[in-house]
């Protein structure tokens, strides 16, 4: 089984809040709860807008065993 999800990208500009990623966060809890074993992305960017924010999702997913899968590539600006 699969779950997907999608995250609104926020221009680097702007800088992140602290809550930006919770949909993401509340995704691999549920996922890991119900024995869910790979999630799917829209694209790369929305697993971050930088390199700390990309870094600290994936180990998100890793510390809660979880696959990814990336659905399609989003020309980069």
């Amino acid at each position: 089984m699969t779950l997907g999800y999608n995250h609104r990208m926020v221009s680097p500009d702007i800088p992140s809040n602290p809550g930006k990623f919770d949909d993401f966060d509340r995704m691999c809890r549920e996922a890991k709860g119900n024995g869910i074993a790979r999630v799917i992305v829209a694209n790369p960017q929305v697993l971050g807008d930088n390199y700390a924010e990309l870094v600290s999702n994936l180990n998100k997913l890793a510390q809660a065993n979880l696959m990814l899968s990336i659905a399609s590539a989003k020309p980069l600006p």
